[in-house]
């Protein structure tokens, strides 16, 4: 049993995420985060869910599989996110067209992508959430929502072209 921590609901990082996950219901949409980096990747992802948002990354105690063949279709990787997964999150180049998984451990795997990959934004990946460097993300045509006073997380909106939303899905 741990105590003494403070509610999650008072620090900055929940109320920005939840500032942006209640305009986004108000909207009709039910978007997909990432998470990318941060002190024991996922346990971000697990925040994210914590907090309010629908995470791509964390921990899924049963497999996601009709999620997990969107991004892989011929189910190349199927034997790497067919398990119980702490899922962590690795960026690849911007203009890097790949989607990859892979098994650092037994209980784990990493999704490799593109944070603008097609297939992300098809599953309704809008957001990713980033612990310390701005990266490929500083570039002008991401917008920065929040960037931390107490610990150096960062909100990042993905670009998206007018219509292009992705479809809403159940969480995963």
């Amino acid at each position: 049993i741990s105590v003494g921590f403070s509610p999650v609901e008072e620090s900055p990082l929940y109320k920005a995420i939840n500032e942006v996950v209640q305009d986004d219901r108000a909207a009709g949409l039910e978007s997909l985060w990432l998470a990318s980096g941060g002190p024991t990747e996922p346990l971000l992802g697990t925040l994210l869910s914590v907090m309010g948002a629908r995470s791509l990354t964390g921990v899924q105690f049963h497999p996601q599989l009709s999620l997990w063949h969107k991004l892989d279709p011929t189910r190349t990787y199927e034997t790497m996110y067919n398990r119980y997964g702490e899922i962590a999150f690795f960026q690849y180049q911007l203009d890097d067209p790949r989607i990859k998984f892979s098994n650092p451990s037994h209980g784990s795997f990493n999704l490799h992508a593109s944070v603008i990959n097609p297939r992300l934004r098809a599953l309704g990946v809008r957001y990713v959430v980033t612990y310390a460097k701005d990266g490929q993300l500083s570039s002008p045509r991401f917008t920065k929502l929040y960037a931390g006073s107490d610990r150096p997380y960062r909100i990042w909106r993905l670009p998206y072209e007018e219509g292009q939303q992705g479809e809403a899905l159940a969480p995963p």
